[in-house]
């Protein structure tokens, strides 16, 4: 039973992880000594820079403030 169970929740999350849409690019910016990574989202027009803060933070947490907005505007984040 308990076997079963954490095959049905394994599935649940594999099902909507690939039922999401890739609307991103990642790449990384090399400069000199500096390789700095940068997600882009969206395909509006007017580009939007997210910078984000905190120590040791990456941008993850703004995530659900751009949901929605991709289509409108092109955001740049790095980190």
């Amino acid at each position: 039973m308990k076997a079963s169970i954490i095959f049905i929740l394994i599935s649940f999350q594999a099902t909507f992880l690939l039922a999401q849409d890739r609307n991103y690019s990642e790449w990384y910016l090399q400069r000199e000594d500096v390789e700095i990574y940068v997600k882009e989202i969206g395909s509006g027009k007017n580009k939007l820079i997210v910078i984000h803060g905190g120590d040791g933070a990456n941008q993850d947490y703004m995530m659900d403030a751009i949901k929605g907005l991709d289509n409108k505007f092109h955001f740049v984040l790095y980190d």
